[in-house]
């Protein structure tokens, strides 16, 4: 946040933090007043939705490895983190607010991980234009921590995922199927032949393999666009529990009223 090369300080023509050609608008640049925001009320409250949800394992410190990378590789790591690690922590997130091409409002990835793969180190970009510290806002920013956290294409390393043929008559669609999202996705839709929570595998804007489909989960965090209320429910609770690294809070899970029935099981 305090690089001046990696955000826009005029209008102007720079790089991207993806490596992509970005024109600074007006909008996209980082002014005192959007640092403060999001760094000092954002992140904050953001994290706070998961540290409400989400229990994990204690850490005495976590040690922070050079990103080779190239997505994580573009953010400044303080030479003090890399020689002495962080203490007390359970994940170290490093925040941008560079300009971002097209409709993306923000994005994040994991860049460090435990022993047992547990993502330990992440990043997020903010897109300037959206720091306005509203509910919308400060909610995409979690659901960006969560995919930090694990919410990604890490359901099939972990062998949660499956792919059926009966979600209707589509060939080869991706569900997520493991237990615990098997179970409180019966509760959600009241059925007892759930064959699990169908993934987004159009692509469009990153969506494929890491956000439920829109179509059973509109209302939820972690679906697709559009998310009108994005809502914390106990299914995507379920699926980072499932990861086997979470003890989800579920009394704290947020109701998600919409949803179709035949998008999950033939009931």
């Amino acid at each position: 946040m305090h690089n001046s090369t990696q955000y826009c300080t005029s209008t102007r023509t720079t790089s991207g933090l993806l490596g992509e050609t970005v024109s600074c608008t007006e909008d996209d640049i980082l002014t005192s007043a959007k640092q403060d925001l999001l760094v000092n009320t954002m992140i904050p409250a953001a994290v706070k939705m998961h540290q409400e949800r989400l229990m994990v394992q204690p850490l005495s410190k976590i040690t922070v490895e050079p990103f080779d990378d190239k997505i994580c590789g573009s953010f400044s790591i303080p030479q003090q983190v890399l020689t002495n690690g962080v203490s007390d922590a359970d994940f170290v997130l490093f925040v941008a607010a560079g300009p971002v091409s097209g409709n993306t409002v923000a994005w994040a990835t994991t860049c460090g991980y435990g022993t047992d793969d547990r993502p330990l180190v992440g990043v997020i970009n903010v897109k300037p234009e959206y720091i306005d510290g509203s509910d919308q806002s400060i909610r995409t920013v979690a659901h960006e921590i969560m995919h930090a956290l694990g919410f990604t294409n890490t359901f099939t390393y972990k062998k949660m995922t499956a792919t059926v043929t009966r979600l209707r008559g589509a060939p080869n669609a991706p569900v997520v199927d493991s237990s615990n999202v098997v179970q409180r996705a019966g509760n959600q839709f009241n059925c007892s032949s759930v064959y699990g929570m169908e993934l987004d595998n159009t692509g469009c804007f990153g969506n494929a393999g890491s956000h439920w489909t829109v179509r059973n989960a509109m209302q939820d965090m972690m679906c697709g666009w559009p998310r009108p209320s994005m809502q914390y429910s106990a299914i995507t609770m379920a699926a980072m529990e499932d990861l086997g690294f979470y003890k989800p809070v579920y009394e704290k899970a947020e109701y998600m009223e919409l949803g179709l029935l035949e998008s999950v099981a033939g009931c």
